[in-house]
């Protein structure tokens, strides 16, 4: 039985395989397997995976079950390792990734859950920049804990390391989920015993694409108002007490969301996500969004104000 099951969904991916394979085959820790849930490929990308490594097992994807959060959710259900690591199939994991997160997991207690830093990059010079440092590990009762502070750091699902256990618990309950499922998905994780951040040492490399949202947006925001119907019907564990702490993730996002719809000319669309959170934002006291979202609006009205699509590189991930 393998330690860790490294999963990585997949869907024509042969173009950046090999890289993302070539660092897997350099890791320091080798008591892994690698589970790819292949959502159809038409470029043989599993038949690469296959020759690429002898740790793959292909899982394939069935087709009433689209989408990158049911192809993480069935890979879940197939794991065999104690620990499941989770990769997007063209990001890099430095050498030392899986020795780090076992390290972690031994020095804290076998936590839950787990997230670490990442390395940004386009040019893969940049990756040359990433060294080996002294471990540092923040631990959490759990995950609400841990987003009820301020912190620093991106929260990626490509990077995210989770108690077999308990992710098997939850797979299949973001499948619907789609734009943010991985939110989704460290919400339903968000009670579970032990929470550790990964300070350091930066354990991946994550490949941005430059991508136009305005393509997708729709798809953007009906994601956005699915989170929104997930904590109103109280999907998400932890009660009352967690309420803040969820609403503080989410309102992250949603806020982003509401003024991407400015930038848009969508007003009706960021006057909705805007009235459904006010409540969530005020317990947060975001008080500059609560009281100045509707006076930005009212000047985006009052001007027909519509700007160019923004950029934003995690949509390609999806």
């Amino acid at each position: 039985m393998p330690f860790f099951s490294i999963v990585m969904p997949v869907w024509n991916r042969a173009h950046t395989l090999r890289r993302t394979f070539e660092s897997l085959n350099k890791q320091t820790f080798t008591d892994y397997e690698i589970l790819l849930a292949d959502g159809g490929s038409k470029d043989g990308t599993p038949e690469l995976a296959l020759s690429l490594s002898d740790k793959v097992r292909v899982i394939t994807q069935p087709p009433e079950r689209p989408g990158i959060g049911a192809a993480r959710s069935i890979a879940f259900g197939e794991a065999l390792g104690e620990y499941i690591a989770c990769l997007d199939s063209d990001d890099v994991m430095l050498p030392w990734a899986l020795q780090t997160y076992y390290d972690a997991i031994q020095k804290n207690n076998k936590p839950a859950f787990m997230l670490v830093n990442a390395i940004m990059f386009r040019d893969e010079e940049k990756l040359a920049h990433a060294v080996q440092t002294e471990p540092q590990y923040t631990l959490y009762r759990d995950y609400f804990a841990y987003i009820a502070k301020p912190r620093k750091g991106w929260s990626l699902a490509s990077g995210s390391i989770f108690r077999t256990e308990f992710a098997k618990e939850i797979a299949g309950k973001s499948d619907k989920i789609v734009y943010a499922e991985d939110s989704d998905m460290f919400l339903r994780l968000g009670d579970k015993p032990g929470f550790v951040r990964i300070e350091s040492p930066v354990t991946f490399g994550y490949r941005q694409h430059d991508t136009n949202v305005s393509i997708n947006f729709d798809r953007f925001l009906k994601g956005m108002h699915q989170l929104i119907e997930e904590e109103h019907s109280g999907t998400y564990p932890g009660g009352a007490s967690a309420s803040k702490a969820r609403r503080n993730e989410l309102t992250s996002l949603l806020r982003s969301a509401a003024r991407r719809c400015l930038n848009r000319g969508r007003l009706g669309d960021g006057w909705s996500i805007y009235r459904k959170t006010l409540g969530w934002n005020i317990q947060c006291n975001r008080w500059t969004f609560a009281i100045g979202y509707p006076l930005k609006m009212l000047v985006a009205k009052l001007r027909g104000k519509k700007t160019a699509p923004v950029v934003h590189p995690k949509t390609a991930k999806a």
